[in-house]
């Protein structure tokens, strides 16, 4: 199986790497770092989530329409995955992101796109 990890925390990659051991595994820790790995390697068996990634500076980040410095959040990722052929996307997405509005917005965004996506906290 072929997963793709989104989180900005080191040590859940970790936990993940050892879940899915004997498995693809590729961990992205920025959003773009995850397009980049989305867009090469799709379509994915799975794709873990996460919400929150972190703030500026060290978060990928754009200037929004009111001249403000927003990063980049697994809204995004969501948003990219909705955004591609029917071919490229995921079998499964699982939002694990402690976020409760985040990760439920990301879930709805999924699933109306047609997207097998559901929400498991993260759990050591």
């Amino acid at each position: 199986m072929r997963i793709l990890i989104l989180d900005d925390e080191e040590v859940r990659h970790e936990a993940f790497s050892r879940r899915y051991d004997g498995h693809e595994v590729v961990g992205a820790t920025t959003y773009f770092q995850f397009i980049r790995y989305f867009s090469e390697g799709s379509p994915w068996d799975l794709i873990h989530l996460d919400h929150d990634l972190g703030e500026p500076p060290t978060a990928d980040s754009y200037v929004d329409g009111w001249g403000g410095v927003r990063a980049y959040t697994g809204i995004h990722a969501a948003r990219a995955i909705c955004d591609v052929d029917d071919s490229q996307l995921p079998r499964e997405v699982i939002v694990h992101s402690q976020n409760p509005l985040g990760s439920q917005a990301m879930v709805a965004e999924l699933r109306a796109r047609g997207v097998i996506a559901g929400r498991q906290p993260f759990d050591l």
